[in-house]
């Protein structure tokens, strides 16, 4: 029988070994995460008690689980993806938290790597000016849709992915980043690249500058290509991470 104290001290090891490999973002069970601040993952979460081993070993083995907190003073673990529970997770400094990644893109926060792009859809409909920052907020910056033949197919998957079949029929609009708000007529992307007036990744007849008030770019679900709107019409929007 293993007498008490080993076993404390068994234990002890066990947890700073698991806290050391996941705050090195370590592969653990062929999944890689990364110490995280809590502001973004303080929702959502199902919380109980248990140690940190336990605690990241559970998000590890759920596919829906993208993210996990565990507070030193009370051994709670919270874990996102677990909906039966809106126990809001006080922001602390004994609380630690841990987000899912692949390589760099940020899965925890909703992020989908395809096509080597790390894109996430935003279904809440904003402006143009107002999707910008929100993707500035992540770091980020709206999707670019440089050309076909290597920004068309990712950003099909990615709607894909969220339930919109590239039919059509399906005349769903979304901000990309683009406008020609510093000269008009002139389009670059948000990066300085120019997107000229002539570029095959226009819709027919686009840009047009419909009634003197489409300085912003959508792509519109569809024709598959980008159009000129109106920069304050509210509609989805897709964040890119560069890698």
């Amino acid at each position: 029988m293993v007498n008490e104290p080993f076993r404390f001290f068994l234990l002890f090891v066990l947890e700073v070994s698991w806290f050391v490999n996941a705050a090195r973002c370590t592969n653990l069970h062929f999944r890689e995460w990364h110490q995280i601040k809590n502001e973004k993952v303080m929702t959502s979460f199902s919380g109980w008690t248990g140690s940190l081993t336990e605690c990241g070993s559970t998000c590890d083995q759920r596919s829906d689980c993208t993210a996990f907190c565990y507070s030193d003073i009370t051994s709670s673990c919270y874990v996102k993806g677990d909906m039966t529970s809106q126990q809001q997770l006080t922001h602390s400094s004994n609380v630690r938290c841990f987000g899912l990644v692949q390589g760099t893109c940020p899965l925890w926060d909703d992020y989908k790597l395809v096509g080597g792009r790390c894109v996430k859809l935003f279904t809440d409909p904003l402006g143009y000016v107002e999707s910008r920052e929100r993707c500035s907020a992540d770091e980020a910056h709206l999707y670019h849709f440089k050309t076909r033949l290597e920004d068309e197919q990712p950003f099909l998957d990615l709607l894909a992915v969220y339930g919109f079949p590239p039919l059509p029929y399906n005349k769903i609009a979304l901000w990309v980043g683009a406008d020609d708000l510093q000269s008009e007529g002139n389009f670059v992307w948000s990066d300085g690249t120019p997107l000229a007036n002539s570029a095959d990744v226009w819709g027919v007849g686009e840009p047009n500058n419909y009634y003197q008030n489409e300085d912003c770019v959508v792509y519109w679900i569809g024709s598959y290509l980008l159009n000129d709107f109106p920069c304050t019409r509210e509609t989805l929007f897709v964040c890119q991470l560069d890698l």
